[in-house]
């Protein structure tokens, strides 16, 4: 609890992407267990190229990556795109305020069914070629 002024300060002096204590006990508890992370590994390898191709083929420009998320620039502004999908149950990170990625959102690898999912919605959003219903 704070003032907005005094809050505002320490928003822009936190680190972009700190994490509870509860979330770094539960990361290395899950970094400890070797099936989780070779499962997890697998799962990340074998799904980064299919959703590579999914997005390609929607219009994004995706990055080359060997993470466990892609950056990749939309073919809509990124923060209308965020937005909306957000109204989906879909949370992509916009990243256009960082140097060199205007445009660009964050967009974590998961399991088939929920890249799926993403690539279902991005597809509904597209809006219509010229000349088609």
């Amino acid at each position: 609890v704070a003032r907005p002024e005094v809050a505002a300060r320490i928003y822009r002096a936190k680190p972009p992407y700190n994490v509870t204590g509860v979330s770094e006990r539960l990361a290395v508890a899950a970094v400890r267990d070797r099936g989780f992370v070779a499962r997890t590994v697998r799962t990340i390898r074998a799904e980064r190229p299919h959703q590579v191709r999914g997005l390609r083929a929607l219009g994004f420009e995706a990055f080359p990556t060997d993470a466990n998320f892609l950056a990749a620039r939309a073919p809509m502004p990124a923060g209308e795109l965020c937005a909306r999908l957000e109204a989906r149950g879909i949370l992509l990170k916009d990243l256009s305020r960082l140097p060199g990625l205007s445009g660009c959102v964050r967009i974590t690898i998961g399991p088939r069914a929920v890249n799926e999912r993403l690539l279902r919605a991005l597809f509904a959003l597209r809006p219509p070629r010229k000349g088609h219903a």
